[in-house]
């Protein structure tokens, strides 16, 4: 590839990148996905569950062919930004957990506004006009795939890319740009080894052998994408959950590791967040959601799914001082689905009261 810019322009875009919080980030080229094929087989078991949008014909062909979301790119710049884990600790049974990233700023605003200004930046140092694309989790993009072929890390074995350094609490974030850069060599090393812990301590068994997942199983699609009601094989596993889950990380000796390397992270938890009770959740009608999530990543779920999935975890842990606060739910709630779920769950409490 010609290199049209001198040595140290790769030098000077990471640096530039680390100054706004992108701690990881590499370069590599918009040619096709080699391994799209194993994508294909993950759709084609059904693994990919209600998540139909996933294996339209059309974005699956710009899956397999990054080059489609930017004719004229010449490079990928692929950034990975750290967010703080939550690790809970004796937490109070009135207590519901909400995956660590989701209790930060809401990522797809965020990010791309960092990495625009990044751009601007990039258009001055080069003194030319730059076409680009933004992109993080909001196109079909096969982003783990371009983070491993741009050296950001290895795919574990709980299909989450891993970085010797900072671990899997990050978020993955591209920009197609029409400039010649030199391309990283791809992360070519697999540090899992034998390694089975996220294996090992997933409760729904929704991790593959072959480093993938099916959703299907998986809390995170379950209390996230899933729509409409949960059969009772879904409520069983989606277990104390209510956005997301963070134990095949948590459980990571990478991240174990990389604790204490994080630099002070963009994405740090609110703590209101980190400790919010289902009580309080329960109160919350439409306007008071969007008042109070509508920045941050839960609003995805909507209401609707939030207490769903609150209800749902009420339920399968069975603690008989909920039985007040589901008979002031159901007393005021006019969503017939919830308040019928809501009531289905204070009966089952009650037979074990009596």
């Amino acid at each position: 590839m010609n290199h049209m810019f001198g040595e140290n322009i790769e030098k000077s875009i990471k640096t530039a990148l680390a100054k706004l919080g992108f701690f990881m980030s590499g370069i590599t080229t918009p040619e096709p996905v080699e391994n799209f094929s194993h994508y294909q087989q993950w759709i084609e078991a059904g693994y990919h569950a209600s998540m139909v949008y996933l294996a339209r014909p059309d974005t699956l062909e710009k899956r397999a062919n990054p080059a489609m979301m930017l004719p004229d790119a010449k490079s990928i710049i692929v950034v990975g930004i750290p967010y703080t884990p939550f690790r809970p600790v004796n937490l109070p049974p009135d207590v519901k957990i909400i995956a660590s990233y989701a209790q930060g700023p809401d990522y797809h605003r965020l990010i791309p506004e960092r990495l625009a200004s990044f751009v601007v930046w990039l258009g001055e140092y080069l003194q030319q006009d730059i076409h680009h694309a933004i992109f993080t989790d909001s196109a079909p993009i096969l982003e783990q795939e371009l983070a491993i072929r741009a050296g950001i890390g290895w795919r574990g074995k709980n299909n989450l890319i891993i970085n010797p350094t900072y671990g899997s609490f990050f978020l993955l974030a591209e920009i197609f740009l029409d400039v010649a850069l030199i391309p990283d060599e791809p992360f070519s090393t697999d540090f899992c080894g034998n390694c089975r812990k996220c294996i090992e301590a997933c409760p729904t068994r929704c991790i593959l052998p072959n480093r993938t997942i099916d959703a299907r199983r998986c809390r995170s699609y379950l209390t996230i994408e899933k729509r409409g009601e949960f059969s009772f094989e879904e409520s069983q596993q989606v277990g104390d959950a209510i956005f997301g889950c963070d134990i095949c990380q948590l459980v990571c000796p990478w991240n174990k590791k990389a604790a204490n390397a994080n630099p002070q992270p963009l994405f740090d938890p609110q703590r209101s967040l980190q400790v919010i009770q289902h009580e309080e959740l329960l109160t919350l009608d439409h306007q008071a959601f969007t008042q109070r999530f509508g920045d941050t990543p839960i609003a995805r779920a909507k209401r609707s799914g939030l207490i769903r999935n609150l209800l749902t975890a009420i339920g399968n842990q069975e603690n008989l001082s909920d039985v007040s606060i589901l008979s002031q739910f159901i007393e005021h709630e006019t969503d017939t689905y919830l308040a019928a779920l809501a009531q289905s769950i204070h009966n089952q409490l009650n037979q074990k009261l009596h």
